[in-house]
């Protein structure tokens, strides 16, 4: 039987995070489970409690089929609700969770209906504007919802067996041809053992760029020449006997002796023991494991997070505030502390321990609540002032039951394989310096070798533009071979990011229609969706997509694609909260924005302008051949266009600096240029930033409130990082406003459901639609229409600023860019 979901109504996750969206920094991982908000919103023993918990026995591990050689956490469910031992208890459980479910609902419901809808600049003119918060999330979120999951239903075609396979080709082929110009190069630097050089390994360029450089915190040098183990070639690779067994058996004590630590770590988890350690200890646990003593786990803290719920955490700070939490390394960039987290879900093990069979042991970790819990799912009676004790002799007095766990255990084999002697595949690779001096360096103070460290030094050879590699190898055909080599490096790193990022994920998650559906996600803090299995918001930027990944998201045959996107919406928005006269102007006068903040900024570029040597845009007159200030004054418009984004999200002077590469001095003298020109923003922020500090949130423009436990920290760093929230919450999550109500306009068009068209993505601040090609060009004058007024007749006060929209009638979503 198939079900027709219909949106997240009632759904407490994201009811509460409309309520309260900071619970992942201020509960840790879990702050939106069911068990975490039953835990902190309901009263003692009505809490749910997850079924690891009250049926570990039925927990196991198994390889998963696709998922690589690592073994999955999984719950045999079908065993659970057959046994007859234990039916009648999940039931009770599945009723009872369902209670508990219903019970955060409820309080949920209240906490949101005692919370008063407080949108800015409240100008109430509808009959059904909503009063409270949960006024607001039945009038919006719910019917969003539903729209979220008609979308994730619908898809969007992909021409993954034409355009996704032809690039993935071209793109092999160019990393390829990448690697052998910087493996040549390697070559004519170190020698014959170039060929073996790793570009993937950040060790390896690390040691061959910069090493014996000074370590900038501690002084210690970096070592100029260090040894590596590299895979050697194919066709290095000694001979074997074809008829070698791959395996061979051993007994147990020769293969805690001979067997590596991998081989050790699985048969640890097998066994379902811990898996971290050396060798030393891996074979000390087992050896335990033996002798039936089991290893006691001390509770660290939080569980580890699902992969899921990793995968909602899309900042930094949260992956930092889920590792704190834990008591983990916090040092490390976002994918690194991904992969912690991801490392430490691996590595658990559950503190709930079976020795020899014994029910008692798995109940004596739990505490009281979760005790009369597991009494309540096997519907045991339990009298109304039961001690611990006696709980745990009601669970544990079924024999029976007991016995039937002991089918359950998990014995040591009498004797192990061990794969036999490998013919020898590596080889040592030793790496000289060639001496550069670094220009960045890393948090821990080493030479920095990311990627725009490499692009500075590689500059942009095809354009004869050569980075500082140039002058660092001599000048000359030698240096401009060392740009090409490290140009070459960056290439590979920016194909195999288009390569494992979009081309291979789309061809692999498109159906048997070839259409991709995305999960739509409401699980930022400023409102932003999110989407995942694929990522389709984080799109490559156009002038970097070199192969057209846009181009393979295509309109089903005898229809097109709507692509409408809107412009500096969140600079509009922020001329509109702040009331900014200088902003709405420019606005108004329209143009390039950005030149007319350089105009602003730079008395260069305005007396140049006034003169009439440059034009903002190209006017009707005989001035044609004039350049533009986005022309001519290219670098200050970069600059005033960095600037103009990096207020409304908070930067410092201390943050351009690092960005420009100047003083922080010179930083501060163009953000005090900035802010002289529009004096309106900056005292707005400081109100916004005084009235969070006192009332402990911010809101948007419909009244969606972001919590900002930060600001009352007396860290100053996490101060900081409250206040930019608190500025930034008001224009990125009235963004995600403008952007939702656009949608649900788009959704309710009776005009766009009779033309046939339908809405498949939302990307940011762009949507697509797709339909019928001979109603396309009603239908994008409908859409721009709906998108431009978000905000009638709902009872906010009118927008000081018009939105702009453009959009494009196209074949696919390249063609509409």
């Amino acid at each position: 039987m198939e079900l027709d979901m219909h949106g997240f109504g009632g759904d407490t996750m994201h009811m509460a995070r409309l309520y309260d969206s900071a619970r992942l920094r201020t509960h840790g991982g879990d702050g939106y489970s069911l068990e975490a908000l039953g835990r902190d919103l309901l009263s003692d023993g009505r809490a749910k409690v997850s079924m690891k918990t009250l049926f570990p026995e039925f927990f196991r591990k198994k390889r998963v089929e696709g998922e690589g050689s690592d073994k999955k956490s999984y719950l045999d469910v079908l065993k659970m609700q057959t046994d007859p031992l234990t039916r009648d208890a999940f039931v009770c459980y599945a009723a009872y969770d369902a209670k508990s479910t219903w019970e955060v609902h409820d309080v949920l419901k209240q906490k949101l209906s005692q919370q008063a809808w407080e949108p800015m600049g409240n100008n109430p003119s509808a009959s059904d504007t909503p009063v409270t918060m949960w006024d607001f999330y039945e009038r919006y979120f719910v019917p969003f919802g539903n729209l979220l999951t008609d979308m994730e239903a619908v898809g969007i075609h992909v021409d993954a067996a034409g355009h996704l396979q032809a690039v993935e080709r071209q793109a092999e082929e160019d990393k390829e041809a990448a690697l052998e110009t910087f493996r040549s190069w390697c070559v004519s630097v170190m020698g014959e053992d170039g060929r073996l050089f790793n570009p993937a390994s950040s060790k390896q360029i690390q040691t061959l760029l910069f090493g014996g450089s000074a370590n900038q915190k501690t002084g210690e040098i970096l070592e100029r020449e260090r040894e590596f183990d590299v895979d050697l070639p194919a066709s290095e690779i000694p001979e074997v006997e074809e008829e070698r067994d791959e395996e061979v058996l051993v007994t147990k004590e020769e293969f805690y002796a001979k067997a590596t630590a991998k081989l050790l770590k699985e048969e640890c988890q097998r066994r379902e023991l811990k898996v971290t350690g050396t060798k030393a200890e891996l074979v000390e646990r087992l050896r335990n494991a033996d002798a039936g003593i089991v290893e006691t786990v001390q509770d660290e803290g939080p569980p580890p997070l699902s992969i899921a719920e990793i995968d909602a955490l899309n900042t930094v700070a949260e992956m930092k505030d889920a590792l704190r939490a834990r008591s983990l390394k916090l040092s490390g960039k976002k994918d690194q502390l991904r992969a912690r987290l991801l490392e430490d879900s691996k590595a658990y093990k559950a503190p709930v321990v079976v020795e020899k069979s014994d029910l008692h042991a798995v109940y004596e970790e739990l505490d009281l609540k979760q005790l009369q819990a597991a009494c309540h799912a096997r519907s045991l009676e339990v009298p109304g002032e039961s001690t611990r004790e006696q709980l745990l002799a009601l669970l544990t007095d079924d024999d029976s039951y007991t016995a039937q766990l002991s089918k359950h255990s998990i014995a040591s084999p009498k004797t192990f394989s061990l794969p036999s002697t490998p013919k020898k595949s590596k080889r040592k690779l030793t790496v000289r310096s060639v001496g550069l001096v670094p220009q960045k360096f890393t948090q821990s103070g080493w030479a920095s070798c990311t990627a725009d460290v490499l692009r500075d030094l590689a500059g942009t050879p095809k354009e004869q533009k050569w980075g500082d590699a140039y002058s660092a190898f001599g000048g000359g055909r030698e240096g401009e071979e060392a740009c090409e080599a490290l140009d070459a490096l960056c290439s590979m790193g920016s194909i195999d990011t288009m390569l494992n990022t979009f081309i291979k994920p789309l061809q692999d998650l498109a159906d048997e229609q070839s259409r991709v559906h995305c999960s739509l996600n409401l699980n930022t803090e400023t409102g932003r969706l999110s989407s995942r299995r694929p990522n389709l918001q984080n799109q490559p930027a156009l002038d970097k997509d070199q192969y057209l990944i846009r181009k393979a998201f295509k309109a089903k045959e005898g229809c097109s694609l709507i692509v409408a996107d809107y412009g500096q919406l969140e600079l509009r928005l922020l001329a509109h909260v702040a009331k900014c006269e200088s902003m709405l102007s420019a606005f108004r006068e329209g143009g390039c924005f950005h030149s007319r903040t350089a105009v602003g900024m730079f008395d260069h570029v305005r007396q140049a302008v006034e003169n009439g040597e440059v034009l903002l845009e190209k006017g009707t007159q005989g001035d044609s051949d004039k350049p533009l200030v986005k022309d001519k004054y290219a670098a200050e418009r970069r600059r005033a266009k960095t600037l103009n984004f990096s207020i409304a999200y908070g930067k410092t002077a201390h943050g351009l600096a690092k960005d420009w590469g100047v003083s922080q001095q010179e930083a501060q003298s163009m953000l005090r240029a900035w802010y002289d020109d529009r004096p309106e923003v900056e005292r707005w922020q400081k109100d916004t930033i005084s009235a969070a500090r006192a009332s402990g949130y911010t809101t948007t423009l419909m009244g969606r409130r972001r919590r900002l436990p930060d600001l009352q920290e007396r860290n100053r760093a996490l101060q900081g990082r409250g206040a930019r929230a608190a500025i930034n919450t008001p224009i990125q999550g009235s963004a995600a406003d403008v952007v939702m109500m656009a949608m649900l306009a788009i959704g309710d068009s009776s005009v766009l459901k009779e033309l046939g068209y339908t809405l498949l993505l939302q990307i940011h601040d762009e949507v697509i639609l797709e339909g019928p090609s001979e109603h396309a060009d009603a239908a994008l004058a409908e859409l721009v229409r709906l998108m431009e007024r978000p905000f009638d007749h709902i009872g906010l006060d009118p927008l000081h600023v018009d939105l702009v929209v453009d959009a494009a009638v196209a074949g696919n979503w390249y063609e509409a860019k």
